[in-house]
């Protein structure tokens, strides 16, 4: 389903986002047996890191479920489980129904090992040459890349990409990619977005791949 990194990834996070306005208490480990997207044995045993008025988080085999007043969110730490969490994220939208759904972001966060720190130092001056600031004030280190790429498609709004150091590790880069989409000024709805999510959520993810390849390689 995804495409493959071309460097080994010892770490990745993906997060599906979907903002909103929402009742986070709706979302107890009950309401997703009622709603036939998990089965009651299934909900028992869910783990409930914490349920109140400001935020639930249940914890799934293969997804973290995250939802708050004006966002849900849906963590994975393995692509391979990216089927699972789609299938779940649909069924989700669908209960949901006629809420109104302002926007979504797909991020992807993977980590890289160089594996020497002038490796690092040597990956940062090529993505962003530092001979300007050399020369105003001499033994500078690039330690953090941020930009923003505006899109023209329907939904797809901006990329923001940022690319830094590990600050537990000389040897690791972090990568973060958030891939926002807005469907404010369409108004629609959770039942609307299910009908094309699962490619958009698809297609997000394997273009920020491409685009990580592509400056990884340089290193």
């Amino acid at each position: 389903m995804l495409k493959d990194f071309s460097k080994p990834v010892p770490e990745i996070a993906l997060f599906i986002i979907f903002d909103g306005a929402f009742n986070p208490l709706m979302f107890d480990k009950y309401w997703f047996a009622k709603n036939k997207l998990i089965g009651e044995l299934e909900a028992e045993n869910l783990d409930v890191e914490f349920l109140s008025e400001r935020g639930v988080s249940l914890g799934f085999d293969y997804c973290e479920f995250r939802a708050y007043n004006e966002r849900i969110i849906f963590k994975i730490d393995q692509t391979a489980f990216l089927p699972q969490t789609i299938d779940l994220i649909k069924g989700v939208l669908l209960s949901l129904k006629t809420i109104p759904i302002g926007g979504a972001e797909f991020h992807i966060y993977p980590h890289f090992d160089l594996h020497e720190k002038n490796e690092v130092n040597k990956f940062f001056n090529k993505l962003s040459p530092k001979s300007f600031w050399d020369n105003l004030l001499t033994d500078t280190e690039i330690n953090n890349i941020e930009l923003i790429h505006k899109k023209r498609e329907k939904y797809s709004y901006e990329l923001n990409i940022e690319i830094s150091k590990c600050p537990k590790s000389e040897k690791l880069i972090h990568l973060y990619l958030r891939d926002i989409y807005k469907y404010n000024e369409d108004k629609l709805n959770a039942k609307e977005i299910n009908e094309f999510i699962n490619e958009e959520i698809v297609k997000s993810f394997n273009h920020s791949i491409d685009i990580i390849n592509k400056f990884t390689d340089v290193s």
